[in-house]
């Protein structure tokens, strides 16, 4: 029987930028994972409350962007 694998393609993230409700996601899911945060405000004229940047205490694996 041949074996077949998967290749995943991730690269590790130490900081990104999430929506609010990512951020409450997280905060309560895992706290420990978030070293720091900072509020950005919401741009005048667009939906949203706003965006959260967050630095993570460990890097986290995201899926690479297709070039």
């Amino acid at each position: 029987m041949k074996k077949s694998f998967r290749v995943v393609d991730v690269t590790p993230v130490k900081e990104e930028i999430l929506s609010s409700k990512e951020f409450v996601r997280l905060s309560e899911k895992s706290p420990h994972l978030i070293a720091k945060s900072r509020f950005l405000l919401p741009e005048i004229g667009k939906r949203g409350f706003g965006r959260f940047e967050v630095r993570y205490t460990v890097p986290m694996l995201r899926h690479k962007e297709a070039v």
